[in-house]
């Protein structure tokens, strides 16, 4: 039993219960009636606790006995309690002023004066709430002091909760906006309700970045490297460099095969993994949050080499031909689906034998692979091995199912159902990017600021809208254009290592947006994702999505412009997704709700909009903790789940678990599953970070290959465009723990 509490300035006091009853009536309040039972906590407490204790031991042990009952009222009510120690903590008695605070910092050396002046500051002292901790669960108040608060890592001071962190990136993008906005005081009060009342997620650089010295924004960085020694010696320095400014890696290098002639057959090619190593080895020089950069790299599934590639990540694979250090993503095409529904022989030419074929494969024009092979045939150039179709596709199936991280890019429809005139060949780390690339053939290149350079890296800024916090069309019409001037500050106030990349990303300006919280708002809503009424409303919730995001788009353009190259798209013409979206959605949901036509007039008539592209549907599991939400487009696998981000572990609860009834993703069929992702990228003119759920715990469960190959089928006739992870619920237990740096190699951008 408690009877003595030592106080913060030493001071002893005899334990008070009416204290704690009035702390009790606190910190429950708000809270949903009959969820929470503070006497049973207290009693808990006072078992646990010897006769005399500090204030502190007693806050921290109501936090953790509250956490153990793993629910999201009781994550609530330890939110509540821990944000008032943490203010303490960093704070002391008083919490700053925000101009105190900012100019704290910049004294510190960790902040840059953003000029904003005394007048400004005093009218969004006005606008700040530090109450708004309070509303937090304890694990996005965890995220947020630990990952995105400013702080001195050498003497481990602390200088910011969560608004002001909140405020700092708000007033950086306002810096930015401010010579296109009528009050820039309004504009960042805008901003900072966003971003608290949780309606807009942004990436990691931007928390960590914002109104510091350090200008790196970018998200995703796809990379191609050509076949020659400097194409490749570019592709490295941009898998380093892009690693230092945060970006997480996608890469495509266009070489020849093992054995193939080098110099006119003076050498012999030592295939791809050389080059492979050569560029995970360079990444894992720099590091980010921490840790050695991560990605992916994309082959051809015509590769020679294809059996060997297939096997790069697998333990089983023995050690000279491994490379654990990244993570790999098939490319395939029409022809290769259609093999694989026949059960026919494909042909595996090398690059070096046939460089248009390669090339081929990603081409508007659906019949010019057929095309090159009959060239190739006619020329009696054969290939380095034939090989069955269905066993190339059960490398990678068994692979994923093994391992869970085999990816996959439908080059035939990336191709089809997209904005840009030129072809799109490969995807980024998580596989939601699809943009146009081009190796680079000489480094200095990477240097030049113009349009002689025929090289390109796509870089994509990213972002989410919580939609479970929409209030209603008018808030969602406002947040839209929040985050795409989000997108814009990003692309256009980095520092970009290499000119060439950041020339280009911003004659592009492509923005990845995606949708955060689906299967809450299911939830909220009373619906499933396996049901004909969830699939619906997820159609309807994404043109929602789509429509707000072009109208603030095209609504920008005519402040800031249309994107430079514009004329690189179809949006000049009046692309929009209901023109190339694969029709076998129809038979889910077709009802359109908004007048597309009109809307294409008038976007015809300026000129296109401000971005290239506009949706990116990134799996955002930190992004699940930052904003008190369900990660992403996925279903939820458990109500409570230990996720480890970095060196953090935190008890993560999905929201209202005990209020709504969330369907969970082990119990829907991955049929199901695919009719919502294909109704999804409908309205997505990138891609999805598409995941599948299959539960082998019970001991009739079985999924042999065949089944995984009409799944496979099936998502490819529903023009799907990638495939990221591959989940399997192996135990009977619901207490899982997830990492979400996937295993220490994910990037912390898509994370968002």
């Amino acid at each position: 039993m408690i009877e003595k509490v030592i106080k913060r300035d030493g001071r002893i006091e005899d334990f008070c219960p009416d204290k704690m009853n009035r702390w009790a009536k606190w910190s429950i309040k708000e809270i949903n009636n009959g969820l929470v039972d503070w006497s049973e906590i207290v009693v808990e407490v006072m078992k646990q606790l010897d006769n005399t204790v500090t204030s502190r031991e007693l806050q921290e042990k109501l936090i953790n006995v509250c956490l153990e009952k793993e629910t999201w009222s009781y994550s609530l009510v330890a939110g509540k309690l821990y944000a008032t120690l943490m203010q303490k903590d960093i704070h002391g008695k008083k919490i700053p002023t925000l101009k105190e605070k900012h100019n704290q910092l910049i004294e510190q050396g960790l902040m840059i004066d953003l000029g904003y002046s005394d007048d400004e500051y005093n009218r969004l002292e006005n606008v700040i709430n530090h109450d708004i901790d309070l509303s937090y669960p304890h694990y996005t108040l965890i995220i947020m002091r630990e990952k995105y608060a400013l702080k001195n890592v050498i003497t481990n001071q602390e200088f910011e909760t969560p608004q002001f962190s909140i405020m700092r990136v708000a007033m950086d993008v306002g810096r930015y906006a401010r010579p296109y906005v009528d009050d820039v005081v309004e504009f960042v009060t805008d901003f900072y309700n966003a971003i608290s009342k949780r309606k807009i997620n942004i990436p990691t650089p931007y928390w960590v970045n914002c109104g510091t010295s350090l200008r790196g924004f970018a998200s995703c960085c796809v990379f191609e490297s050509g076949d020659s020694a400097e194409s490749l010696d570019a592709g490295k320095l941009i898998a380093g460099k892009m690693t230092q400014s945060s970006a997480g890696i996608g890469g495509h290098i266009v070489t020849r095969s093992i054995n193939d002639g080098v110099r006119g057959g003076k050498i012999s090619h030592l295939g791809k993994l050389p080059c492979y190593n050569a560029v995970a080895h360079v990444m894992k020089e720099f590091t980010q949050q921490g840790r050695g950069g991560a990605a992916t790299m994309y082959f051809s599934a015509f590769d020679p080499e294809i059996k060997d590639l297939q096997a790069l990540k697998n333990p089983m694979t023995p050690l000279d031909k491994q490379n654990r250090m990244m993570d790999y993503g098939i490319i395939y095409n029409d022809y290769f689906v259609n093999a694989v529904k026949n059960d026919e022989m494909i042909a595996l030419y090398s690059y070096q034998q046939a460089p248009h074929l390669y090339w081929s494969q990603f081409s508007k024009d659906e019949n010019a692979y057929l095309r090159e092979l009959a060239m190739l045939k006619n020329a009696e150039i054969e290939p380095k091995e034939y090989i069955r179709a269905q066993e190339v596709l059960a490398n990678t199936l068994t692979e994923a199912f093994e391992t869970g991280r085999s990816y996959e890019f439908n080059a035939t429809n990336v191709n089809k159902h997209t904005p840009f005139k030129q072809p799109i060949k490969s995807s980024n780390l998580c596989a939601e990017i699809s943009l146009p690339t081009r190796y680079y053939d000489r480094v200095l290149d990477l240097y030049r600021e113009d349009d002689s350079v025929n090289g390109e890296v796509a870089l994509c800024n990213i972002g989410g809208i919580v939609y479970p916090n929409i209030e209603s069309d008018e808030d969602l019409e406002k947040v839209s254009e929040l985050i795409l001037w989000l997108v814009d500050f990003g692309v256009n106030s980095s520092t970009y290592i290499l000119p060439h990349i950041g020339y280009t990303a911003k004659k592009r300006m492509s923005a990845g947006i995606g949708v955060v919280g689906l299967a809450e708002c299911l939830a909220k809503n009373d619906l499933t994702f396996s049901s004909k009424e969830g699939k619906t409303f997820i159609h309807d919730l994404f043109e929602k999505h789509y429509w707000f995001l072009t109208k603030a788009s095209l609504k920008l353009s005519k402040k800031l412009g249309v994107a430079e190259w514009m004329h690189k798209t179809k949006w000049i013409d009046g692309w929009l997704p209901i023109d190339t979206y694969n029709k076998n959605v129809d038979g889910i949901a077709n009802e359109l709700h908004y007048d597309w036509d009109s809307l294409r007039k008038e976007i015809i008539e300026n000129g296109g909009i401000r971005n290239s592209v506009l949706v990116a549907h990134m799996p955002a599991e930190t992004s699940s903790i930052s904003s008190a939400t369900t990660n992403g487009v996925y279903p939820i696998r458990t109500s409570f789940i230990m996720k480890k981000v970095g060196k953090l572990t935190m008890r993560y609860i999905v929201p209202y678990s005990d209020v709504y009834d969330y369907e969970s993703a082990w119990d829907i069929n991955q049929k199901d599953m695919i009719d919502c992702y294909a109704v999804m990228q409908k309205w997505t003119d990138q891609a999805i970070s598409l995941d599948e759920f299959f539960d082998v715990s019970k001991n009739d469960a079985k999924i042999n290959i065949n089944e995984l190959m009409k799944l496979w089928l099936y998502r490819q006739k529903m023009g799907l465009k990638t495939h990221y992870y591959t989940n399997t619920k192996t135990s009977g237990t619901d207490n899982l723990e997830i990492k979400t740096d996937n295993q220490d190699d994910e990037c912390e951008s898509c994370k968002l």
